[in-house]
Order: structure tokens, then C-alpha cells, then sequence
């Protein structure tokens, strides 16, 4: 039985269950998917499991008018104001599972999406920090992390290690020195723990399957070279950062490079001189993770444009209360 055939009665249970919804473009995010218990890293980093996103991808394509990224484009620059409830689907990192969950659903279900990459990761086996980082917290023994320019404490709740390591990426990304490396240094050495170094599994894309991907309708952009912090960077840090990593794009790619997803994404991760910069860099239009319905002439934000987060594995039903709550931006 195929995924579309065995979701046909979660199509005819939520026929009107997003009526009301005012018109304007979703765009809804994701990282990784798959069981976060079958993981040695950051539990957080997963949206959903295959399943639930099958259910996600049935809802999405009966209650909106999910768009290409060459659709989505083509709005941006005309400055059209959508009619309906209109959505794109994005992936954020790269990691390996996109590919072999993610996309094979989204064939199925004849949507396209697109997938942001780092393309220092892209057919390497190093942990991005924020892994790197959960994994110390796993390895060790300790009760309680503090760098000194922390403001406070993290406890290391064993039996909660997921929020643990949360609060601790939370403190991390607050401050922009030193540089993130830095702090994971600091945190191996409190923690006792020896730093992970080179993984030996793939987590991550390598260039054929984003080549594949690209060859068949999805979308592929930049997430930066690193994924570090653009705001904590100086300006030529930032614009090296998303020439690179756009040239990298094209060159394994063989094509155009038109959209940016800002590392983090958060409202203290990218500002006005940010998006002035991937303007200049080459790209059409970027995305925060700044949760919202794109409303109005998007022509006029289109290096701001909202993410919906697709977290804890949540469910459709959820999903339409969150979607009730967001506010038009």
C-alpha cells in the first residue's frame, strides 16, 4: 500500500478542517526526519518521523496551493498577493535522511520542496557544532555546565537530556565571542570529555543525490558554508560566507542558485545589513526561521520571509492549531 492510498482517509476526515485560514504563503520547515532515539546527537534537530510527514505532506496538498520554488519566484518578483492559502515546504542542513525519507515521499506525493545545504558538510563526515555539542553533553558524567560568560548554569538532566541540550545551544548561540568553536573547546574541557572529531557514518547529502534532487524538480539553496551565525560575523566574513557557498552550489550543481535559508534564523542571527549582503551575493530572495503568514507584496520582504517550524513530531491536527494562531507578517 502506498503512502498516498493509506492517508485517502485522513483527506476525507479534514476536508474543512483549515477553512478560514486567511490567503497568503506558508512555508513550512523542516531538518531532519527519522526516530531522534536512534541518534547519538541532537534529538531536537528532528521535525518528524516518515509517517507523520506522509500525513503532512496528504494535508498540505489538499488544504494549499503548494507552489514550485520557480512559482514561488516568479510571485516574489511580480510582487503578487496570493489569492489563497498558498504554501512551500523547505528542508534545512542536508542531512542524509532527507534524501532517503523525505524525498521519496515527496514523489510520491508529486510535491516539489526545497533543501538547504551547508556546503561544508555536503559529502563530509564532519558533526555540525550543534551535534557536536549534544554529544559531549551525552558523553558525559557531569551535572551542570557554565562558561564564564554565561549568565547561568545549565543542569544536565539525564532523564530530560533533549531540553538539556537545548538550553545549552541556547547559551551558545547568545553570544557571538568568542566564536562557537571556542565554546565547544571550553565545553569538551568542563565536561571531561574528549572532543567527537571526524564521525565515521555519513549525516549528511553528498553531491550525486543533490544533483538527483535537483534534476527532479527539487529546489536546491544555501544554508552558508559553516552555518554559523551571519550576525555575529564582520561584513566580509557574512559575504564570504554566501558567495562561497552559492559558487559551491552552482559548480556541483550545474545551475542557477536563486534562494538562501539564514543559519539559525532567529531575529538576532541576520539584520538589515545581512540581507543587503545576499542581495548583493546573487540571491533572489531568503528565509528566516521567524515563525508567520508572508501576507501583502512579498516583493518588498522577500529577504525576510517567514518559516513555519515543524517540530516534535507533531500531528496535523497541530499542525492546523498552529497555523490558526500565527500571525500575518
Amino acid at each position: 500500500m502506498t503512502w498516498m492510498s493509506q492517508f485517502s482517509r485522513i483527506k476525507r476526515r479534514m476536508s474543512r478542517s483549515v477553512l478560514g485560514l486567511p490567503n497568503g504563503l506558508y512555508c513550512f520547515n523542516y531538518h531532519r526526519i527519522g526516530d531522534p532515539n536512534e541518534s547519538d546527537y541532537d534529538p531536537n534537530i528532528f521535525s518528524c518521523t516518515e509517517q507523520r510527514l506522509a500525513e503532512h505532506l496528504s494535508f498540505y496538498k489538499q488544504h494549499f496551493n503548494v507552489l514550485s520554488f520557480e512559482q514561488l519566484k516568479r510571485a516574489l518578483e511580480s510582487g503578487e498577493q496570493f489569492s489563497r492559502p498558498s504554501a512551500v515546504i523547505t528542508f534545512d542542513d542536508g542531512y542524509i535522511d532527507n534524501y532517503q525519507l523525505a524525498y521519496p515521499l515527496l514523489k510520491e506525493f508529486d510535491l516539489a520542496a526545497a533543501f538547504y545545504v551547508v556546503t561544508d558538510f555536503v559529502d563530509g563526515h564532519e558533526l555540525p557544532w550543534w551535534d557536536h555539542i549534544a554529544w559531549l553533553l551525552r558523553s558525559s558524567q557531569k551535572d551542570s555546565l557554565k562558561l564564564d560568560y554565561w549568565k547561568r548554569p545549565v543542569t544536565i538532566n539525564r532523564a530530560n537530556i533533549a531540553e538539556s541540550i537545548q538550553m545549552v545551544l541556547r547559551q551558545v548561540k547568545k553570544n557571538p565571542h568568542p566564536s562557537i568553536q571556542h565554546q565547544i573547546k571550553e565545553i569538551g574541557e568542563q565536561l571531561e570529555v574528549a572532543e567527537a572529531g571526524v564521525h565515521h557514518s555519513r549525516l549528511f547529502m553528498n553531491w550525486a543525490e543533490l544533483n538527483e534532487m535537483a534534476q527532479r524538480g527539487m529546489h536546491v539553496g544555501s544554508h552558508s558554508s559553516s552555518h554559523n551565525i551571519l550576525r555575529h560575523m564582520q561584513a566580509q566574513q557574512q559575504r564570504d560566507e554566501l558567495s562561497q557557498s552559492r559558487d559551491m552550489l552552482m559548480s556541483n550543481l550545474n545551475q542557477s542558485v536563486s534562494s538562501l535559508a539564514y543559519p539559525v534564523g532567529g531575529e538576532n542571527s541576520f539584520d538589515e545589513q545581512t540581507q543587503a549582503i545576499a542581495q548583493e551575493c546573487g540571491y533572489d530572495y531568503a528565509f528566516s526561521f521567524i515563525s508567520g503568514i508572508n501576507v501583502g507584496n512579498l516583493a518588498q520582504k522577500r529577504y525576510a520571509l517567514s518559516r513555519i517550524s515543524i517540530d516534535d513530531n507533531i500531528s496535523v491536527e497541530n499542525i492546523e492549531r498552529t497555523l490558526r494562531g500565527l500571525r500575518s507578517v
